[in-house]
């Protein structure tokens, strides 16, 4: 994994027409939010560049909507200012979801001689273009993400581990989470939670991680919203979590491993291939950790302990049941049995 992030992207899908009205839409907010003005274009995608002669080029788009021509462009580029670091992808995807089907992808490719206030002064503009878009047409879908390669900490339901910035609604948020509440939880000075939740147009523009120069190292980044991320998790609608099998460097290996252990062995039973882990919360504020689950999932996925003996079931007792309840997701995502004792002390098995 690299220190920095090699880009960060804004990506908005809206509902639009043809790709004549996503300009129509985008560029004088493009304006608003004093990002670098357009200095090349590329319509079509991939034809030669132009420094000159845009408005002509929309105005003869235009010409070609009105008159049904069926080579009419679904597809541009613009570079924003003279290093080219900036770009700007607009495209229509005729066949795509109607609501959606229209792309605005800004982007900033992260260079050596980039600073936190580079990438700073870009996340601020690019939050302000969504939030700016999203008031004025009708934006279905906004992430802001940075390309990180970032892969020991699994992807909530809408919220990428990579992202800034997500949009969702009332509706989406509880068709995919058990818990909503948790989702929606926010707080700007508290890690672990979104920094803003905000309306802007028919959806709400959540985002987290802003404004602290060590957030623009991956490490900084990463550790400042692994609390934030496995709490979506606990809160998930079974089967929606996308697990990822941990990869790190050694800078961030003190990142995945960090927290206390809450797993404990018990026993294993050779006969049945099964080990049996305990675990006691003091606290609603104390989880498994991510790392234990990693590990838990390592084993049943090879099929033994490193030593060799088999296993094909794991079991986790819990010592009451609001724990047991708590930590379930991710453990029954990765086929773990989760267990504790009911009022009279009979076992009980958590199965969703």
């Amino acid at each position: 994994m690299s220190t920095y992030p090699d880009s960060f992207e804004l990506e908005i899908r809206l509902k639009v027409k043809h790709l004549y009205e996503l300009c129509q839409f985008c560029f004088p907010v493009l304006e608003e939010v004093y990002l670098p003005s357009i200095k090349k274009w590329e319509i079509p995608l991939f034809s030669p560049p132009q420094s000159k002669g845009l408005e002509k080029k929309l105005e003869e788009l235009r010409q070609k909507l009105e008159r049904g021509d069926t080579d009419t462009p679904n597809s541009s580029k613009f570079i924003l200012g003279e290093s080219g670091h900036f770009i700007l992808y607009l495209s229509y995807y005729e066949n795509d979801h109607p609501n959606m089907a229209g792309s605005c992808c800004l982007v900033m490719y992260v260079k050596e001689h980039h600073t936190y206030k580079d990438a700073q002064l870009f996340v601020n503009h690019a939050i302000e273009f969504a939030e700016r878009l999203a008031a004025r047409a009708p934006v279905k879908h906004v992430i802001l993400y940075r390309g990180s390669g970032n892969s020991y900490i699994p992807d909530a339901p809408l919220v990428s581990s990579e992202a800034h910035m997500i949009s969702a609604t009332p509706e989406l948020v509880r068709a995919n989470y058990d818990d909503p509440e948790t989702f929606w939880d926010s707080d700007y000075e508290t890690m672990g939670k979104w920094h803003t939740v905000e309306k802007h147009g028919d959806i709400y523009l959540l985002t987290r991680s802003l404004g602290m120069d060590w957030y623009f190292k991956n490490s900084g980044f990463n550790k400042s919203i692994l609390p934030h991320q496995w709490k979506l998790i606990r809160a998930a609608k079974p089967g929606l979590v996308k697990y990822f099998y941990p990869r790190f460097d050694s800078e961030e290996r003190e990142i995945f491993y960090a927290g206390e252990q809450r797993l404990y062995y018990v026993a294993y039973l050779e006969e049945k291939k099964l080990v049996e882990y305990s675990c006691y919360l003091g606290a609603k504020d104390e989880h498994v950790q991510g790392w234990e689950i990693f590990e838990l999932w390592n084993v049943l996925d090879d099929g033994h302990f490193k030593d060799g003996r088999k296993v094909e079931t794991i079991r986790v007792m819990f010592g009451e049941r609001w724990m047991a309840e708590q930590e379930k997701r991710p453990l029954l995502d990765i086929g773990v049995k989760v267990m504790c004792a009911d009022d009279a002390g009979k076992e009980v098995e958590i199965t969703e």
